[in-house]
């Protein structure tokens, strides 16, 4: 998962959340889907990544989620993340899961 982060993406959520360090998240498998039917529910990469930023946010960066610059500032993220395409790719795991192969 690192090498679809790395360089300007990297940068960026660095700059919107100042504890993001891209080495600290889980460098997991990931798959690029096209064609294939994914239940709605199933959490892209997109966001994984921003729920990895939130949750590791301290106290002062949570409360910058009552500023109205918060929202428009992941908005972009967002965009910027689907510009490139990141939409379409999801955890391996995940597709699993969905696909029933999951013993687990």
């Amino acid at each position: 998962m690192h090498d679809l982060f790395k360089g300007e993406l990297e940068l960026y959520l660095m700059s919107q959340y100042p504890g993001f360090k891209l080495s600290n998240i889980p460098n997991k498998r990931i798959v690029k889907v096209g064609g294939i039917k994914i239940p709605k529910d199933t959490p892209n990469v997109i966001d994984r990544i921003l729920e990895y930023c939130k949750k590791n946010d301290n106290a002062l960066m949570s409360l910058r989620k009552l500023l109205p610059s918060y929202k428009r500032n992941e908005e972009l993220i967002i965009r910027k993340m689907r510009r490139k395409g990141l939409n379409q790719w999801f955890l391996a795991e995940d597709i699993k899961k969905n696909n029933g192969k999951d013993t687990e």
